[in-house]
């Protein structure tokens, strides 16, 4: 009675996103096959580091990283005096210091390409940006952008960045069965934000009663409720409810035993 699948109906505007960050990754994947292009992450972040690297390391590029620029500094005066020539420069942090080597790499090594990461996206003077948390299309756009120019639409991913597509959601009536007051606030906020018309339950009992007044395309249905849990909500949907009236439902549960879901 838990309807437990969806379809998936094409949407054009997420198949060209998908060819075109599939085409980046190629293209630079390719890119490096002959020869490795270098890259250092300035990060204090460790776990940042690791995965940024990981990110970089699958495209192809040679990725070292150290925690702070002093640090780096040291390795380039021990290392040899190409310096960062040719090197993707990623440096997080828009104090004296990271700004003084953005510029300094910009001026010294032309060849190399310095981005600065910070959790406001500003353009720093000439230096590019990517606003942290750095998603996997916003550093593909960035790649494109520096390596590819932008021969794979980066203009165009941009403007698309955040549209998933709301127009086939928006105004539809959803029914959260949640006895949760938080729960209930983040998934109406969540669904609130793509134009869905979004009505709350307590519990079961409420759930029933609001779809004998109204009618709903979803159902969000928590399994375990007061007064009426989910389980027997959906039972008396099912059965009395016809069949013209009847929502998709979709349970919500914490359990994460298998044979309980």
């Amino acid at each position: 009675f838990f309807t437990i699948e969806i379809t998936s109906f094409p949407n054009p505007v997420i198949d060209k996103k998908r060819e075109a960050l599939l085409s980046i990754e190629n293209a630079l994947r390719e890119m490096n096959k002959t020869k490795k292009t270098k890259a250092v992450v300035v990060e204090s972040n460790r776990a940042r580091c690791v995965a940024m690297s990981k990110r970089l390391n699958y495209l192809g590029f040679e990725t070292s990283f150290v925690e702070n620029v002093p640090q780096l500094n040291s390795q380039l005066k021990d290392g040899d005096n190409h310096g960062l020539d040719g090197t993707l420069l990623l440096i997080r942090g828009t104090t004296g210091e990271e700004m003084e080597l953005a510029r300094s790499t910009e001026k010294d090594f032309p060849s190399a390409k310095v981005v600065i990461m910070n959790a406001n996206g500003s353009i720093v003077q000439s230096s590019n940006s990517l606003r942290t948390p750095i998603k996997k299309q916003s550093l593909f756009i960035m790649l494109d952008t520096l390596y590819l120019d932008k021969r794979f639409g980066s203009e165009a991913l941009g403007q698309i960045k955040k549209k998933i597509s709301s127009d086939n959601v928006k105004g539809i009536r959803v029914l959260v069965a949640e006895d949760n007051v938080l729960n209930q606030k983040i998934i109406k906020r969540m669904l609130s934000n793509m134009q869905v018309e979004v009505t709350t339950a307590d519990n079961g009992k409420q759930a029933v009663e609001a779809i004998h007044k109204s009618d709903f395309d979803i159902i969000l249905m928590d399994c375990m409720m007061p007064e009426m849990g989910g389980i027997d909500a959906t039972r008396y949907i099912r059965k009395y409810i016809s069949q013209e009236r009847q929502p998709i439902i979709l349970a919500l549960t914490a359990d994460v035993f298998n044979e309980n879901r």
